[in-house]
């Protein structure tokens, strides 16, 4: 286990106010809101012979190709005009609705 110089604080609710806690450490393995760069040994698409353990060097090599990485949406059947056309349903919805709420109430035609 890796031991880091980092500081934690905590809030103090007798104090009230933020302290640093000394008698805490930081495990680097449980950093949070830190992504790791390493990756499983991946095959790159574009070539048969590279591989890469860095996600960094293997985009960069995407990048050197002019490739872009997309992931893996369209195969779970993301459609990118779905949500418009839902947008467009929603409105002529509540266009309907007001239309038959001032006919009945207020005998608009």
């Amino acid at each position: 286990m890796k031991m880091s110089n980092r500081k934690i604080y905590v809030y103090d609710k007798i104090k009230r106010k933020v302290v640093e806690a000394k008698d805490r450490y930081v495990d680097e393995s449980n950093a949070p809101y830190v992504i790791d760069d390493t990756m499983p040994l991946t095959k790159s698409p574009l070539s048969r012979t590279l591989y890469f353990d860095s996600k960094r060097a293997l985009r960069a090599h995407y990048r050197q190709h002019g490739v872009e990485e997309v992931g893996n949406e369209y195969e779970r059947g993301y459609d990118p005009g779905a949500e418009r056309q839902r947008e467009i349903e929603k409105r002529v919805d509540a266009k309907i609705k007001q239309n038959l709420i001032d006919r009945l109430y207020h005998g608009k035609r």
